[in-house]
């Protein structure tokens, strides 16, 4: 079966990932891969978002009878004698939620991860590594191939991050206190965390599929509100969603209007000079150029877009920086946007740290809600007493610095505003040999930090030859990057 199941995800994949059969690819790849389990469900779901869709409403949920084992061990007294759990649950692209009346009668959302899940992902990620390795050797060529290597690490890492319900609590707790103070926004309250259970106040609410024919100021009080609580988090708390899209989503057209924000798996946390760069790059309060390297993206692949990044981020973010901005339709602002980038279409992508992903993620999600919503908004409101006027932000030199005196098989680079953090990407084959290559300078500090090195190389080799992030953390002051790459 499982043999079978990745043959039925390649035949998905490859024939658009090679550029073959365009037109109705993209809903046509959601179809195909929308059934299956891990990371192609959320292949699946990011495609259709684009569409205004949520994947999770046409999958067919698993039996409560395969479920429910696990659902009571995890909260025996919550969901045991006395407790109601719905027949039907929804599925999403890792887990499944169902809705329950407690044992002491609170209505709960009852959040579980599919059986067998991991395995399937990291059969998934092995496969997408296969594909990308394939579909991107034109990518390869214009580009640091590396670049692909590391976006493809870093989703499967967020991916498999998703599958801790124990961090995801805690990211929806810190999201749910960051707003707060928001009068139309709302997060569930978590009830219980467990490994493969996550149980949560039950809020409902209409899909976007429904709130699109609301009145336009309904729409539009919609649109501000979810924009805030997008935003207002990031700017106040460093909280950034990370996996926006319409099935993460609900809206309530009574009670004055409020959105129902759900899934935290992905949330991740910025720090204070990213956050101020970010705000400074929507308000366009500094040049983009500037913004951008503060935030770690790639000098030398973003050079050729360097004469266009004010253009393109006052058509992306108008909104929040004018009263009254002109509002562009979706289809359009990309059609615009992609005339400004002409043949560098994918360098912003390429020349950004993995680090920006969630951020990226995030905002994509909420333009494409915003634009299905359709309606007159007031955005630049968000930022009124959100955050301190962003300071004057250091521009980093042009240009990729590599450390000689490193082996010939490690390729290394600095980064950051005082060039002292340093990312080493090692190719797969290296990994048996890791602690002999590593110099001194790397290895002891991360050793003197308590990591194990040998043991995540011999972790990461397990794994297979797919790209993968070792080690990513801050030693004695100097963060430090271990990132496998193919070869």
């Amino acid at each position: 079966m499982k043999s079978l199941r990745t043959l039925r995800q390649a035949a998905a994949i490859v024939p658009i990932a090679m550029g073959r059969g365009k037109g109705r690819s993209r809903q046509a790849l959601a179809e195909r891969l929308g059934p299956l389990r891990g990371a192609s469900t959320k292949v699946a779901q990011l495609l259709s978002a684009r569409d205004g869709e949520d994947a999770g409403r046409a999958l067919e949920p698993l039996p409560l009878a395969r479920l429910l084992p696990v659902m009571r061990a995890a909260a025996p007294t919550l969901l045991g004698d006395g407790a109601t759990i719905g027949a039907q649950g929804r599925r999403a692209s890792l887990g499944q939620v169902h809705r329950a009346e407690l044992s002491d009668g609170r209505d709960a959302a009852v959040k579980v991860l599919l059986p067998g899940v991991e395995s399937d992902l990291r059969s998934d990620l092995g496969l997408m590594g296969w594909v990308g390795r394939r579909a991107g050797r034109r990518l390869r060529q214009r580009f640091d191939g590396v670049a692909v290597d590391d976006w493809i690490a870093a989703l499967g890492d967020e991916l498999l991050a998703e599958l801790d319900y124990r961090a995801e609590a805690e990211a929806q707790g810190r999201y749910g206190r960051a707003v707060s103070s928001l009068p139309h926004a709302v997060v569930p309250a978590v009830i219980v965390a467990g490994d493969e259970v996550l149980i949560s106040t039950w809020e409902g609410g209409s899909a976007l599929a429904d709130a699109v024919a609301w009145e336009p100021d309904k729409r539009a009080q919609l649109g501000e509100a979810l924009t805030g609580a997008i935003l207002h988090p990031m700017l106040t708390d460093g909280l950034v969603h990370g996996d926006l899209h319409p099935g993460n989503v609900a809206f309530r057209e009574d009670r004055g209007g409020e959105i129902v924000l759900y899934d935290f798996g992905a949330t991740r946390e910025i720090s204070l000079p990213a956050r101020q760069a970010w705000r400074a790059l929507l308000r366009g309060e500094v040049p983009a150029w500037d913004a951008l390297l503060t935030l770690g993206f790639d000098a030398e692949r973003l050079a050729p877009l360097r004469d266009r990044l004010d253009a393109l981020a006052a058509l992306l973010f108008a909104p929040f920086r004018e009263r009254n901005a002109t509002q562009i339709d979706g289809a359009e602002r990309r059609a615009r946007a992609d005339a400004l980038l002409g043949e560098h279409r994918m360098v912003p992508r390429l020349a950004a740290p993995t680090s920006a992903i969630p951020m990226i993620r995030t905002l994509s999600g909420l333009f494409t809600i915003l634009g299905h919503l359709a309606a007159p908004m007031e955005l630049w409101r968000v930022f009124d007493g959100a955050d301190a006027p962003a300071p004057a932000l250091p521009t980093r030199a042009p240009g990729k610095h590599v450390a000689p005196a490193l082996p010939a098989r490690l390729l290394v680079r600095s980064f950051g505003e005082d060039g002292r953090g340093v990312e080493i990407r090692l190719p797969f084959e290296t990994l048996p040999d890791l602690e002999d290559l590593l110099p001194d300078s790397a290895r002891e500090p991360i050793e003197r930090s308590g990591v194990d090195l040998g043991a995540l190389a011999r972790e990461a080799f397990a794994r297979g030859p797919i790209p993968q992030t070792l080690f990513d953390d801050v030693v004695e002051g100097r963060r430090v990057e271990l990132r496998v790459i193919e070869a």
